[in-house]
């Protein structure tokens, strides 16, 4: 008898008595050609899934069979080093986001996705569905509540294992990532065992919160409505979906409507043709060297809106403020490498992409981890939109994997899953996050949970100018650490400000690399600066840089008035 690959533990159905027989005769069979000491079982889920294996103590099945293929439970040890929770600043229930004014692309970011079928790009990290008077991103209902674990998958459901390191804090709630909106938690299992209860606020924020202080390995099973995923917007009304959006500040609905009266867009369409319209509007942004004109956040979100200026985080910050000030019911969701939107229609919470993604995202895909397939996009992509790495390597899987989305010939605009198709003729290139490979000298992925909202994800990276530094003297920047020692895999505390010759260089951006003993630069992240010209948060020390000696450098591609640092 065949055992179950990987080895899984076994409950059996059938009676013990036929069991027991198949063990004597297989094992009679084996002392026939002389004693057999060791047999390799090659992992195979699909086996596993049909003697009914179990992984994690029982808690989990040993496998998943999805739209995305077959997928194995996660095994003894994890299989990223990225830790999130903790108690660094800006990761709590009162988390804020601010937007900045790079609407430069960045060239690289690095990404961790603990769920298995991977949703790279789109890890919930942070979700804000309000926005406050001082324009910042929040969320309308910190209150949270327990999630049930229990249940099975359910028809019109996608499957997904989770496997998540976190620090726990005692009877604290940090921050951990979820799989997509509307989750459910089906399986949980931790290790070290503690006792340990998922919560989740107003905007879809999960957080754990543990009995006692520890670092622990909680491993999921989760489920999905697949038209989250991608599917039409049901049809509802303006009144049905009144209560579920906050009004915008007083401060910035004079601009929401200028930028609604010229997108030619209200409340006399139905809701679901005033999302096409606001869609098909923000995917057709572009990134720019050219920075807004506007330095501080009044009048910012106009001219993002107006002027189709700017990345992932510009076209969801500004799509947001737009459809809240329109009424339908939205939410700016990010991680440490792209962001998006989540649009309610009463029933369901739909993800959606704008574009804008980094040109290649960093990410060490497990062969084991199929790329979680979508239904197809309900949006068309404009001509000549830009996605950025969103698509390629991203939305399809890697070259010799079925594709749910459009064969050959697909037309361009034909709101497929995957790649909206290029309108120059080329081909995309294949995808990042569909190679293991990152660029030499890599040095590990900063960790994403360690980062800190309303810092844009890391831009670029640190060591020279940004292709969109604003013009004027060099500035300079000041450093301060909150630490003498710098721990590999620990946050940071970095502070100081950038300043010009004209003063404070305010709204701009400071990047921190890890200088090696050896001479490599490793980058670190990014932080904004305040209208002060101040900047304070943490980073992150990949876990994998070698002891030694090594410093910190910080560096500026500017900002309005203010030049790169020297």
């Amino acid at each position: 008898m065949r055992r179950p690959s990987r080895g899984k533990s076994l409950q059996h159905r059938g009676p013990a008595a036929t069991l027991a027989l198949l063990v004597l005769s297989a094992a009679g069979a084996g002392q026939a050609d002389g004693p057999t000491r060791h047999v390799r079982f090659d992992p195979d889920p699909a086996e596993d899934l049909r003697w009914g294996a179990t992984a994690a103590r029982g808690r989990l099945p040993a496998a998943l069979d999805t739209p995305s293929g077959m997928v194995p439970a996660p095994g003894e040890a994890s299989r990223s080093n990225s830790v999130y929770g903790g108690a660094g600043p800006g990761q709590g229930v009162d988390a804020a986001y601010q937007i900045d004014r790079l609407t430069t692309q960045p060239d690289v970011v690095r990404y961790d996705d603990p769920f298995s079928p991977s949703v790279a790009p789109f890890k919930r990290l942070f979700a804000f569905d309000r926005v406050g008077e001082n324009l910042e991103l929040a969320v309308r209902d910190t209150r949270r509540r327990v999630l049930e674990v229990g249940g099975s998958a359910r028809a019109g459901e996608d499957a997904f294992f989770g496997d998540i390191q976190v620090e726990l804090i005692a009877d604290t709630p940090v921050r951990i990532p979820s799989v997509a909106p509307g989750a459910r938690l089906l399986a949980l299992h931790t290790d070290p065992a503690v006792d340990v209860a998922v919560e989740v606020d107003g905007a879809g924020n999960w957080f754990a919160v543990g009995e006692r202080s520890t670092r622990a390995r909680l491993l999921m099973q989760l489920s999905v409505p697949r038209a989250v995923f991608g599917s039409r917007f049901a049809a509802t009304s303006w009144d049905e979906l009144r209560e579920h959006v906050s009004a915008l500040p007083a401060r910035v609905q004079d601009e929401a409507d200028r930028v609604l009266e010229r997108l030619g867009v209200s409340r006399l369409l139905q809701p679901a043709e005033a999302l096409e319209r606001l869609v098909a509007h923000f995917r057709s942004f572009a990134p720019s060297s050219e920075l807004p004109a506007a330095a501080t956040t009044e009048g910012l979100y106009e001219e993002l809106a107006l002027s189709r200026k700017g990345v992932c985080r510009h076209r969801s910050y500004a799509f947001l403020v737009t459809a809240h000030r329109l009424g339908l019911p939205t939410r700016f969701v990010h991680n440490e490498a792209h962001a998006w939107v989540e649009v309610f229609d009463g029933r369901l919470w739909h993800r959606i992409d704008l574009g804008g993604a980094a040109g290649r995202i960093e990410y060490e895909r497990p062969p084991e981890v199929p790329l979680h397939r979508p239904p197809s996009d309900a949006f068309p992509w404009p001509a000549r939109s830009d996605p950025g790495a969103t698509t390629p390597g991203l939305g399809r899987p890697p070259a010799g994997e079925p594709s749910e989305g459009p064969q050959d010939g697909a037309a361009p605009g034909s709101g497929q899953p995957g790649e909206p198709p290029r309108t120059d003729g080329s081909s995309a290139p294949d995808g990042p996050l569909g190679d293991a490979s990152s660029a030499e000298g890599d040095a590990g992925d900063v960790d994403p949970g360690d980062l800190v909202p309303g810092v844009a994800p890391s831009d670029v990276v640190p060591g020279g100018a940004s292709p969109g530094a604003a013009q004027g003297p060099p500035s300079t920047v000041t450093l301060e650490l909150g630490h003498a020692s710098i721990r590999r895999g620990h946050p940071l505390r970095v502070m100081g400000r950038l300043e010009g010759a004209g003063g404070p260089c305010g709204f701009g951006r400071v990047d921190f690399a890890l200088r090696t003993g050896e001479g490599r630069t490793i980058p670190l992240g990014s932080l904004p600066t305040d209208a002060r010209g101040v900047y304070a948060g943490e980073v992150v020390v990949p876990p994998d840089v070698p002891v030694g000696e090594h410093g910190v450098e910080v560096t500026s591609p500017g900002a309005v008035g203010c030049g790169p640092s020297r």
